[in-house]
Order: structure tokens, then C-alpha cells, then sequence
């Protein structure tokens, strides 16, 4: 046995399977593949859709543009695996975290806004955002946290029981268990249920596409707006995220971009400047940005919440650049957590977090001046706000 085996299997034993993150860091995949076979919940490999093998009889994944190929390995995204030259998922219909979340958590505010949704999760990711927000779910094998088999039909089910109008994906990245992604929202378009995903948009043209002709809206991260910023911070790379920012654009789909600010890595103003005009030049200048606080998490822990003034900051700069719908999200109560006519200035959406508490668009343009507001917007639904703050007021009036 190799000495980092020797030592990564002690660690193990005495700390626990989700040290495998960080072994991996230290001492490199083949340690993390070691802790991915102490497994704690064993799961079903399905075959995987996208991968191609050449004339020399040799397979790959093309997924994403990682491109893994290592037989008898996970993937980078720590839930594709590779077995006798043939790719399979262990995350199809292992599903580790379902929420009823408001559709503006994803963060979508020109989508359906005011609805509510199911809102889903597999583990694995194939990014490593040190900053992760979900890093529990994120940086782990499927078959390394509990997870409850939820087909698409039955997910589905769980929408319309609820009595929601959506179905999505978000906390970890769908883009790597995109065949079930695919499916449960073809079965959702069958009964008439919209579907969004939340993703860092780091994924190849082709199976994009194939989500692209199922999925109504994208909430697509643009996490920095620097090449060494992705490498050292989140582990891929933008030029990639680029280009499908762009392509998701030529296809028509709903697309709102997003953007975590990290205090001292991504809060430079020239470069967000620079972010927003290239948001303006390749995508529009009616695409919704937000900008998201960031609070300390995973092996960022030590650094403050983002503060308000640097958010300011940043969406004055991306108004002044162009954009027309810049937002404040994780500030709950900021004026940036609305919606305003860019004709008028008057505000169209009221919101207070993910709350929405004012509608003033009638057949998708601005009551006051009549201005068209972008999105899809035939259906506001407000939150009964003073209800949800008094929820005694609503038993005394039936009484």
C-alpha cells in the first residue's frame, strides 16, 4: 500500500467520509477514489447518455469539457463512472434534497415570478468552487449521502400534488446528471409543468442543446469575470462558460445571469464593469443580472459576508454599463430586490427578498407608461405578504 493510501484510510477511519474533499486537495484523485469505496449508500448505475468512443476502442465522457476518460473512476463531477470502456450515472433518481422553493431563489425574477416549485438536487459537481454554498451535497458521490429514489414521473407527481406550476434543479450542478434532468422534465412538459434550471453553465454545446429544447429558463452562473479567478477558485474554465452564456443566447432560451460576489477574489469594480459590458455586447442588454451576498462557507469560512456597500457598487456599475435589470440577492429588503420600468423608472415588481408584494405589468408592459418589460410574465402571483407576517389575522377573519 502507497504511503498517502496508508494515510488517507486512517484519516478515514477516524473522521469519516466526508473528509474525501479535502484528501482529494492534499493527495490527489486516485486517494478520493480510495474514500469513494467506503461508500455509505451503494446506488444504481444507470448508462450514461454522453460519451463517445474512438476507432482504437477508447471512451470518453463528452458531457462537459472535462473530458474524463480514467477506467474504473469517477469523473470529475463525482457521479459518471466509467466501467469496462462504457460511462454510467449512480445519480439517476437519487435525489438528495427536494425543496417548495419561490421560483426567485433560483435566482429568476423574469420568469413566472411570485411561483412556487420543486426544487431538486443530486449530489456531484464538476466544478470546486471553494466558496460552495452546498459543498455537502456538491463535492460528493451520490452514493456517499442519503439520497430518497425519486423517478421523473414521480417528481412530477410531488409538483402537481403540491398544486405548483414548476419543477427544477438547483444547490448542486444538474448539468452533471443531466439524463435525468431531461427526462423529468419531459414528463413535466407532458402535464403542462414549466422547468428552469440553476446551473455554473459548464457543460459541452451538444448535450446543452438537448436540455435547452425541455428546459423554459436557465439561472447561468458567471462567477467572475477573470480567467485565473476560475482556475485557482472555482475549477474551470470561463472561456467555456462563455461560450455557452452565448449559446444558450442563440437559442432563445430565458437566460438571467448570476454572479456570487466574494469579498477580495471577484469585488474588483473594473472587473465587473467589464462584466456587465460584455453582458450588454453578447447577450443583451435586457438580460437580468443578479448579483448575490455571499456568506462564509466550505474552505472560505474565515472571510466576512459580502458587504451591501460592494453590491451597491456593483449594480451602479452594471446599470451604468448598460444593463437595464440588475439585482440585489441574499440582501432581503434592498430596493435592488425589484423590478423597474427602464422607460419610467417606477417599480413594475415589487419584491421583498424573494417575496413578491406589487404587480404593475398588465399584458407584459409596464402599467405607467406602457413600456414592454422581457420575460415571461403572464403569470405574477403575489405573496400574501401581510398574512405570511400576522398569520393569525387570516383565522380571525373566518371567525
Amino acid at each position: 500500500m502507497k504511503r498517502r493510501e496508508f494515510i488517507a484510510k486512517s484519516i478515514l477511519a477516524g473522521s469519516g467520509i466526508y473528509l474525501a474533499s479535502i484528501l482529494a486537495d492534499i493527495f490527489g484523485r486516485d486517494v478520493l477514489d480510495i474514500a469513494y469505496a467506503k461508500s455509505k449508500y451503494p446506488s444504481k448505475l444507470t448508462p450514461a447518455r454522453f460519451w463517445i468512443e474512438d476507432s482504437n476502442g477508447n471512451s470518453s465522457c463528452t458531457l462537459c469539457p472535462n473530458g474524463c476518460h480514467t477506467e474504473g473512476e469517477y469523473g470529475i463531477c463525482r457521479s459518471r463512472i466509467k466501467k469496462n470502456g462504457k460511462f454510467f450515472t449512480e445519480a439517476y433518481n437519487q435525489i438528495a434534497a427536494i425543496h417548495d422553493d419561490p421560483i426567485e431563489k433560483a435566482p429568476l425574477y423574469h420568469f413566472m415570478p411570485g411561483s412556487r416549485t420543486v426544487c431538486m438536487a443530486a449530489a456531484g459537481c464538476n466544478a470546486r468552487c471553494k466558496y460552495c454554498q452546498n459543498w455537502q451535497l456538491s463535492q460528493e458521490s451520490p452514493s456517499n449521502v442519503k439520497n430518497d429514489e425519486i423517478t421523473p414521473e414521480k417528481a412530477v407527481q410531488l409538483t402537481k400534488e403540491r398544486g405548483f406550476d414548476c419543477i427544477g434543479f438547483s444547490y448542486t450542478e444538474p448539468m452533471t446528471y443531466m439524463e435525468y434532468v431531461i427526462d423529468t422534465f419531459e414528463a413535466a412538459h407532458a402535464q403542462n409543468i414549466k422547468t428552469y434550471v440553476a446551473s455554473a453553465a459548464y457543460v459541452n454545446r451538444t448535450p446543452f442543446k438537448q436540455l435547452s429544447s425541455v428546459c423554459d429558463a436557465f439561472a447561468l452562473a458567471l462567477k467572475g469575470f477573470d480567467e485565473k479567478f476560475y482556475q485557482d477558485m472555482v475549477g474551470i474554465r470561463m472561456n467555456r462558460v462563455l461560450d455557452i452564456l452565448v449559446y444558450a443566447k442563440e437559442l432563445g432560451c430565458h437566460l438571467e445571469v448570476v454572479n456570487l460576489i466574494v469579498p477580495t477574489y471577484n469585488d474588483d469594480v473594473s472587473k465587473i464593469g467589464e462584466m456587465a459590458k460584455w453582458i450588454v455586447k453578447e447577450l443583451g442588454d435586457d438580460t437580468p443580472l443578479h448579483f448575490l451576498r455571499f456568506y462564509p462557507k466550505f474552505k472560505l469560512s474565515n472571510l466576512p459576508p459580502t458587504p451591501i456597500s460592494t453590491m451597491e457598487v456593483a449594480r451602479k456599475e452594471s446599470i451604468e454599463a448598460g444593463l437595464k435589470y440588475v439585482y440585489l440577492g441574499n440582501a432581503p429588503g434592498h430596493e435592488g430586490n425589484s423590478t423597474y420600468c427602464p422607460s419610467c423608472g417606477k417599480v413594475v415588481i415589487g419584491r421583498i427578498g424573494f417575496r413578491v408584494v406589487q404587480n404593475n405589468i398588465s399584458n407584459g408592459k409596464c402599467k405607467f407608461c406602457g413600456a414592454e418589460i422581457p420575460g415571461i410574465l403572464d403569470k405574477i402571483t403575489l405573496d400574501d405578504f401581510e398574512s405570511r407576517k400576522n398569520p393569525m389575522k387570516k383565522i380571525r377573519k373566518k371567525k
